[in-house]
């Protein structure tokens, strides 16, 4: 309609510029084109109310989808605002429950520094305790073995008493059996010397020829007893092992010495043949001989008596000897048991000691392992709960850089929905504005056709 109407203000100002002889034509012309713009005008106001229809159904087709974004928004909006407070509502909860535990583990801290306090207290009383214990054992230690050391020095004075009075009656003893002694051997002395007289007398009243008789009659007596000696040794094999011979070169050695002996009894009874072949000599040297004979028996006698009464003395020194080394030895074995008996004492004692020692040593280790178990556990369970409050207050603050984050969204889209309103309300504003432009120039183009 208004290219029709700028078109007809062209053609009018056309009209006007030509002259009356050329006036026909445009007149024509425009009757022509007003006929067929009136048929247009009709056309175009068919088309301006499609137009117009088209236009309202699009705008409320775009009001529509505004109003569904803006619900949505709106909707999206509500959800957040329902997030968020849920979001404020954990994160008050959260606060609360560290408020809570923080309490706790100020309250279980407390309750751990005043246990600990407790148990020093009960350890050092303890060991207040086992420090009096010790101190009365060492005082009881001390006073029982004052009291063993005063009888241990009573015990060995009284032995010491016991063995010297021992002692004294083994010497009384012994000088009794030397006197004794003494007195058999001045006893055989004085018989030895009587001997010797008689022997001395036959002798003096004896002739040359009756002395060579008589000494070659104790020369063959002395051969016989060491032939007789020699042969013993033989037959019993006696080695002298000074010597280092064997047996065969002390068969040797022997039997030399036992034919120099036969040969020297040979000379001997030699002599004697020769010699006894005076009868009046020889009833002399039986007469010598028989006195010599009586003589070395009386000796003989004698000896025999002074060794049976030396035997007897002998037997019984040797029996009291015995009889007191018996006392000796029973009171030693007393004393080797005793001494035995103490030893085992002491034994036990110290064994006693040991183990009570080791006992207590590792009753000490056993408590110093539990405190420091329990200080182990003590530290485990501080360090759990720092590295728990570590955790949570890692956590409250990454809650809270997350809901500081949503909130600084929330606050964008809040911001952003608010631009959008403004928008869609000034887009709204502009098409009503457009829309009523377009409707007043359809009027006007309406009224003015």
């Amino acid at each position: 309609m208004f290219e029709v109407i700028i078109f007809t203000f062209c053609v009018l100002l056309i009209m006007s510029n030509l002259s009356p002889k050329n006036l026909f034509l445009p007149c024509l012309f425009f009757a022509f084109f007003f006929s067929a713009d009136v048929a247009s005008a009709q056309s175009s106001g068919d088309d301006i109310k499609k137009i117009r229809k088209e236009l309202k159904k699009k705008y409320d087709f775009e009001r529509k989808r505004k109003e569904k974004e803006i619900k949505r928004q709106e909707k999206e909006y509500k959800a957040f605002l329902k997030q968020k407070k849920v979001a404020e509502k954990s994160r008050m909860e959260q606060l609360k429950r560290e408020a809570k535990l923080t309490e706790e583990y100020k309250k279980r801290q407390e309750k751990e520094r005043q246990d600990a306090m407790n148990e020093k207290l009960r350890m050092e009383a303890i060991a207040k305790k086992e420090r009096e214990n010790k101190a009365d054992e060492e005082k009881k230690k001390a006073e029982k073995e004052a009291k063993e050391k005063a009888a241990e020095e009573k015990r060995l004075a009284k032995e010491l008493a016991k063995k010297k009075e021992q002692e004294k009656k083994l010497a009384e003893l012994e000088e009794a059996h030397k006197q004794q002694m003494a007195i058999q051997d001045k006893k055989a002395k004085e018989s030895e010397a009587r001997y010797k007289n008689e022997i001395q007398a036959i002798e003096s009243s004896m002739t040359d020829m009756e002395k060579e008789a008589l000494e070659r009659e104790n020369k063959l007596k002395a051969y016989y007893d060491e032939k007789a000696k020699i042969q013993e040794e033989l037959n019993q094999k006696k080695l002298d092992e000074t010597k280092k011979e064997t047996e065969a070169e002390f068969m040797a050695r022997k039997m030399k010495e036992l034919d120099k002996l036969n040969a020297k009894i040979a000379e001997e009874n030699h002599k004697k043949k020769i010699q006894t072949k005076n009868d009046e000599l020889a009833e002399k040297l039986d007469e010598v001989l028989k006195k010599q004979e009586a003589a070395n028996k009386a000796m003989e006698q004698y000896q025999k008596e002074a060794k049976e009464r030396r035997k007897v003395e002998e037997e019984k020194f040797k029996a009291d000897l015995k009889k007191l080394m018996e006392e000796q030895k029973k009171q030693k074995e007393i004393e080797a048991f005793k001494e035995k008996q103490r030893a085992e004492e002491e034994k036990r004692k110290k064994e006693f000691e040991e183990k009570k020692k080791a006992e207590e040593e590792a009753k000490k280790k056993e408590l110093e392992l539990k405190e420091k178990e329990k200080q182990r556990i003590a530290e485990e369970k501080k360090l759990e709960e720092e590295n728990r409050l570590k955790e949570e207050a890692e956590m409250v603050k990454k809650f809270e850089e997350e809901l500081k984050k949503a909130e600084e969204e929330a606050k964008k889209a809040e911001q952003l929905l608010e631009d959008m309103k403004k928008q869609e309300e000034q887009d709204a504003r502009d098409r009503d504005k457009r829309r009523q432009e377009e409707l007043d120039k359809l009027r006007k183009e309406l009224i003015g056709s």
